[in-house]
């Protein structure tokens, strides 16, 4: 599993927690409507792979 993140490790509950905290703050106050992905990379790497993979394919 480890292998399909660009940041090669696992996040664990602060790193959530972290998003939240700054999500509710001041500072992400003109923030609406959007994904925010805390996975390490893993969705950014999939993407990466499977445009390769298109690519191959043509």
């Amino acid at each position: 599993m480890l292998d399909n993140t660009l940041l090669q490790r696992e996040g664990g509950p602060i790193e959530i927690a972290n998003t939240i905290e700054f999500l509710i703050s001041d500072k992400a106050s003109c923030i609406t409507g959007t994904d925010i992905l805390v996975d390490g990379g893993t969705t950014a790497n999939m993407r990466k792979v499977q445009a390769f993979e298109g690519e191959n394919n043509n």
